[in-house]
């Protein structure tokens, strides 16, 4: 046994310090899922450029949608205690404001209709999965 313990302790040694290798992984890079530019780590942001309030952010993605009846959906089948909550943040895994901006609208969804990880599917499809995606994305941008 000890002999055992001893060859996968050389085993995991050598293989943590193997050389890394100097490319990147496969289907990563620096960009943003919801961005089709790439991010520059060394870039310096503009501090007071998200700073105006009354700044056009752009035509609204879903003019069709009924938010309200996205929220009345949402607070019937995810917002209660032991999922998502009313406001969104019942736990670090469920927290929306912390998740929704990492999905774009395709896998937002997707979660929603086939569910994901311990969230179970919601199946909402047509009118009724747009009107939960624009409330989402309005209350957790």
């Amino acid at each position: 046994m000890q002999v055992l313990r001893w060859w996968m302790a050389i085993a995991l040694g050598a293989a943590c310090t193997a050389k890394e290798s100097q490319e990147p992984a496969r289907g990563l890079d620096t960009a943003h899922p919801n961005s089709e530019t790439d991010l520059d780590p060394e870039a310096d942001p503009d501090p007071e450029a998200d700073l105006d309030p009354e700044a056009d952010t752009g035509p609204d993605p879903y003019p069709d949608a009924d938010r309200s009846n996205g929220e009345v959906l949402f607070l019937a089948s995810c917002g209660g205690d032991t999922c998502h909550g009313a406001d969104g943040s019942a736990g670090p895994a469920t927290n929306l404001p912390n998740v929704i901006p990492f999905f774009n609208d395709p896998q937002l969804k997707s979660i929603i209709t086939n569910g994901i990880g311990y969230m179970p599917p919601v199946g909402y499809t047509g009118t009724d999965l747009t009107d939960v995606v624009a409330y989402l994305r309005t209350t957790f941008p």
